[in-house]
C-alpha cells in the first residue's frame, strides 16, 4: 500500500497485479485527479477534488460538469443525497442520478444502458458519488468505487 497525496487529496491504495497486468491508483496531471491505471491505460477517475460555492453547495457542480463536457445541458439528472455507510454528522453524500426511475433499466436485449448523467453520474456499473463536508463547504469530492472492490 502506498499513499497517493496530490490535488489537495491523500489516501492509501493499493497496487495490484490481475491476469499479469498492473493496476495502481496515480495522480494524473491532465485531469487533476487520482485515477485508476491498468497498466499504460487509464481506466477512470478514481478519486477527484471540485471547488463548490458555499452559497450554492453540491448544485454548483452541475454547471462545472456541463462545462467541462461531462455532462450533457439537457441530461435529466438531478442531486440526490445517499446513505452509503455512517459518516460525522457534518458529511453527505451526493449521488447525481437520473430523474427517470428506468434510465438504468437494462434494455429489451438486457444490455446496460449507457449512464445519462455522464462519468460523474449513477452508473449500472459501479459505485460513483461526491462527499461534502461543512467543515470544507468550499470542495466536494468525487469517488468512483467500480464494481469491484476498490483499490483505496
Amino acid at each position: 500500500m502506498a499513499l497517493a497525496r496530490r490535488g489537495g487529496i491523500g489516501l492509501w491504495a493499493e497496487t495490484c497485479v490481475f491476469n499479469g497486468t498492473v493496476w495502481q491508483i496515480r495522480w494524473d496531471d491532465e485531469r487533476g485527479a487520482l485515477v485508476t491505471r491498468r497498466g499504460d491505460m487509464v481506466t477512470g477517475v478514481a478519486v477527484q477534488g471540485f471547488p463548490l460555492s458555499s452559497r450554492v453547495g453540491i448544485d454548483a457542480l452541475t454547471g462545472t460538469l456541463i462545462a467541462a463536457g461531462h455532462l450533457e445541458a439537457e441530461a435529466a439528472c438531478a442531486w440526490q443525497p445517499i446513505a452509503l455507510r455512517p459518516v460525522p454528522r457534518t458529511m453527505t453524500f451526493y449521488a447525481l442520478t437520473p430523474t427517470d426511475p428506468e434510465a438504468l433499466a437494462p434494455s429489451a436485449a438486457g444490455e446496460a444502458p449507457d449512464p445519462i448523467c455522464g462519468p460523474y453520474g449513477t452508473s449500472t456499473h459501479g459505485v460513483r458519488y461526491f462527499i461534502a463536508d461543512l467543515r470544507r463547504s468550499d470542495h466536494a469530492i468525487f469517488v468512483d468505487e467500480g464494481q469491484e472492490r476498490p483499490l483505496f
